[in-house]
């Protein structure tokens, strides 16, 4: 019992040592005192974490209301910083951070100025000048004009410099020293004062790429918005085009009527940069007349322009732009007319869709395609609000106009959401279209599902297309699980598109290597199906029937054997008429083929497997042909696929034995 009471008096001895956390100090001031041993500590780590500590109590100092702890806060800092020994570097850096946030008065400006004469803190001293939001610190830094460092420090002061602050630095701005010259130009624009406005538009006209940079900031920065628009327009004619850009958008963000000309003659201008800036110009633009202008110079402007002109209109908002947009359809100028199609896909409009399918009809080109493509929009539009039965029938009469083929692939896009059975007509006139044949088999599943949902027969006929169709692996499944759904049996698709199914796989063995691969453990012609040999690890290793549901007639072996970094043989058979044809062969990772016993290909590759990677020119046996594959797994995925095919590369239907 009297064991802990004894013990007591040491531990409170001991706490007495301890120094308390920044959170339980009386206020920032003595948690940044109490952080100070913890900054000059030997261990980086300790310091890092310290330099975070610091950091949020100097935000903590500065909370509105509390000027007393702020005060006393930077005085603490200030102290820490001048101590012996110094504290190391970072730590340091991270204590004129602080003070930089924290400084508010006279005296710990003055500090920090004196720290900016010291021979190792000066540059972060500097820095922090430049950060202190206080007239004293400008001053402080204007005294120090004579180092490089006080300029940059300026120039991130800006709008806090300033008419004392200016007058010092304009001479330095025609300085004989380049580097100086070009730090208080810098420092000038920032601040966007009146005086510095005419030094820096000389420096700009003599075609210095550095001084229309500040000039275009000086712009920006300029409380006196009419003379920054003023000096934008002197840089409309710069001689390099992200200077003229820049102007641009400047003059679109002003609102002045008087540029509204000026930027419209900048849609001209041989730099798309410029072109682009101008067109956003006139975008943003909020003068309440722009519109009335832009639209009165639709008829009189230069051909090339009108377009361009309509576009804007109508990314404004204009209310004058969707009747401008339906007179222009009609245009004799062509690129107007393509810009006005291009547009009329968004309005709403009765019988626009007629309309636009009237134009498609009677012109072809780029002109046909702008029509075809504002007739999708308004479908789109049509599906949104629920007419399928309109969106339908326009996108069944755009596939019957000879479009491009981006047209009608954007049209089978929209068809899939509102396809019937009326649509197997169109999609049947696409056949044959290598150019649209995925876009064909999406809208058909879709289709196919929706007919097997409502019961209609013909759904299997859909979905079978897909299957035999589609090259996208994903697709293809889907539509044979709809089929077995509806109860077919979908064993025989994948040899329908030639693929082998029934195999005779064994393994795992040591893996191959590049030099090895085409060597066998097993006899190949022929194949001895009761043969038994020694595998990865010693295991006796047998051959085991496999018939793989996979629409692409992949085996996986990873599945099927199990292993890595190992080896396995696949062999099957296959009837043909006998002559010359192919294999198309698909493999994770390496793969040799033999055929009939004879090697035919042997490549030594990581990859993944995919359908007819690999195509070997061959000659088939007449009648039963043996193929036997041996496939290496570097790691991952392991597995093969082989097509039998006509010498002209068509799939042969391996449910007949005939070409």
């Amino acid at each position: 019992m009297n064991r802990p009471a004894a013990r007591l008096p040491l531990l409170i001895l001991a706490l007495a040592f301890v120094a308390p956390p920044p959170s339980a100090c009386a206020d920032e001031a003595d948690a940044i005192e109490a952080l100070v041993p913890r900054l000059a500590h030997a261990d980086r780590e300790t310091r890092r974490a310290a330099a975070r500590d610091l950091a949020r109590l100097a935000h903590e100092a500065c909370r509105p209301g509390a000027p007393s702890g702020r005060a006393r806060a930077a005085a603490t800092l200030v102290r820490a910083l001048e101590r012996r020994p110094r504290l190391p570097v970072e730590s340091a850096d991270a204590a004129l951070r602080a003070l930089a946030r924290t400084a508010a008065d006279a005296a710990s400006i003055d500090a920090l100025a004196r720290l900016a004469d010291d021979d190792l803190l000066g540059d972060r001293a500097f820095a922090a000048l430049g950060a202190v939001p206080h007239p004293s610190a400008v001053a402080a830094l204007v005294a120090r004009r004579d180092d490089e460092r006080a300029l940059i420090a300026l120039a991130e002061q800006g709008p806090r410099l300033d008419a004392d602050a200016v007058g010092a630095l304009l001479p330095i701005a025609v300085d004989d020293a380049p580097r100086r010259r070009v730090l208080a130009r810098r420092a000038l624009a920032n601040s966007g004062h009146p005086a510095a406005a005419r030094l820096l538009a000389r420096a700009a006209a003599d075609g210095d790429a550095a001084s229309v940079d500040d000039l275009l900031r000086w712009a920006e920065r300029t409380s006196d918005r009419g003379a920054g628009a003023s000096a934008a327009r002197t840089l409309l004619s710069a001689t390099a085009p992200h200077h003229r850009a820049a102007a641009a958008l400047f003059l679109g963000r002003a609102g002045e009527a008087r540029d509204v000309l000026t930027l419209v003659g900048r849609l001209a201008d041989d730099a798309p940069s410029v072109r682009g800036a101008a067109a956003e110009a006139l975008r943003v633009h909020a003068h309440p007349g722009v519109d009335a202008i832009l639209g009165g110079m639709v008829e009189h402007a230069r051909p090339e322009q009108r377009g361009d002109l309509l576009r804007l209109l109508a990314a404004r908002g204009a209310a004058e732009a969707g009747r401008l947009v339906l007179a222009a359809i009609d245009a004799e100028d062509d690129p107007l007319r393509r810009s006005a199609l291009e547009l009329a896909g968004g309005l709403v409009e009765p019988g626009l869709a007629e309309r636009l399918l009237a134009v498609a009809a009677a012109t072809d080109g780029a002109t046909r395609d702008a029509a075809l493509g504002a007739a999708i929009e308004q479908a789109r539009r049509s599906t949104l609000e629920g007419d399928g039965d309109a969106a339908r029938a326009v996108l069944h009469r755009v596939l019957g106009l000879d479009g491009s083929s981006t047209v009608a692939r954007a049209a089978l896009v929209r068809l899939a959401t509102v396809a019937d059975a009326t649509s197997l007509e169109p999609l049947a006139r696409l056949d044959g279209d290598e150019a649209v044949r995925e876009e064909v088999a999406r809208v058909r599943l879709a289709l196919g599902r929706r007919l097997a949902a409502a019961g209609d027969r013909r759904a299997r006929g859909v979905l079978e297309r897909v299957v035999v169709d589609s090259s996208d692996r994903g697709r293809r499944r889907e539509a044979l699980d709809a089929l077995v759904v509806l109860g077919v049996d979908v064993s025989l698709f994948p040899k329908r598109a030639g693929f082998l199914t029934d195999w005779h796989v064994a393994g795992p063995f040591a893996e191959a290597t590049a030099g090895d691969l085409g060597t066998a453990p097993f006899s190949t012609d022929p194949v001895d199906l009761e043969a038994v040999r020694t595998g990865k690890g010693g295991a006796e290793i047998r051959w085991r029937e496999h018939v793989t549901g996979d629409p692409d007639g992949i085996v996986d072996f990873a599945a099927e054997i199990g292993g890595e970094h190992a080896a396995a043989y696949a062999t099957a058979e296959f009837t043909v008429r006998g002559g010359p044809g192919r294999l198309k062969v698909g493999s994770d990772d390496g793969v040799a083929i033999w055929l009939n016993g004879v090697l035919v290909h042997d490549r030594f590759v990581w990859r993944g497997v995919a359908p007819d990677q690999d195509v070997i020119d061959v000659r088939f046996a007449d009648g039963v042909n043996r193929l036997t594959a041996k496939v290496s797994n570097g790691g991952g995925g392991w597995a093969l696929c082989v097509r039998v095919a006509d010498a002209a590369g068509r799939p042969i239907d391996l449910r007949s034995a005939e070409f």
